[in-house]
């Protein structure tokens, strides 16, 4: 019905709501804004712990919401659910895999050098840092670098990124391709821009990452090269 109560006419004669959608359903979302809190702690022998949850002045029981307690025997049970997450993120692109890739890889290390027994973390951790890989490995451009989505054009911040994952794995002890790094390293240091010529402060903070990301993967960078970003 249209305003004042008025009805269109539709082309074969009939009549119909003016304010319908003309697309379908118009949905009506309700926005809302979940609190994760989070405590650890170590029971050394059978005993009780009481931990206090305290709702907001603003939380109204008669509204909606909830709370939801999860409880894990211990700090590598929970990384489960958030490794999980990650691993089903709906995205593919470079910045992407590597935000998934990375913290499987240092939690890959950490459980190493702690010699943790979970089987199960263990076993998700090495199938995802071998997909993770093999992306990065397949999707390097013909330059050396790579760019934020496959088949673009290759572009340095994003680049160095991927190379520090590609290091960090194999400082792991990881097989990476010589030629896949080597190839990095070469893109880098041809596109690498003089501080001297920079006017802006965020692209010496991106030429400090590059030639720290260098530096980690051996490249042979000159070792003032940092100390003379202010100039």
């Amino acid at each position: 019905m249209g305003k004042g109560g008025e009805r269109e006419e539709r082309a074969d004669g009939g009549l119909e709501d003016a304010a319908r959608p003309a697309l379908g359903v118009l949905p009506v979302l309700h926005y809302n804004a979940p609190r994760t809190f989070s405590t650890a702690g170590v029971l050394d022998q059978s005993s009780q712990r009481l931990e206090l949850v305290s709702l907001p002045r603003s939380f109204d029981p008669a509204g909606g919401g909830g709370l939801q307690i999860e409880l894990s025997p211990s700090l590598a049970a929970g990384l489960l659910d958030a490794l999980t997450y990650l691993e089903h993120y709906p995205y593919e692109c470079t910045e992407q895999t590597l935000s998934r890739f990375l913290p499987n890889l240092e939690t890959y290390r950490a459980l190493q050098e702690v010699g943790s027994s979970s089987a199960a973390l263990q076993a998700q951790l090495e199938r995802t840092l071998t997909d993770g890989l093999e992306r990065l490995q397949g999707t390097q451009n013909q330059d050396g670098g790579w760019s934020w989505w496959q088949g673009g054009d290759s572009d340095p911040f994003v680049s160095a990124y991927a190379l520090f994952g590609l290091v960090r794995a194999r400082q792991a002890g990881s097989q990476v391709s010589e030629d896949v790094i080597q190839r990095a390293i070469n893109y880098l240091s041809a596109t690498q821009t003089a501080p001297q010529s920079i006017s802006e402060s965020w692209q010496l903070d991106r030429l400090a990452f590059v030639d720290f990301v260098l530096a980690q993967a051996g490249s042979g960078a000159e070792p003032g090269w940092i100390s003379r970003l202010g100039l």
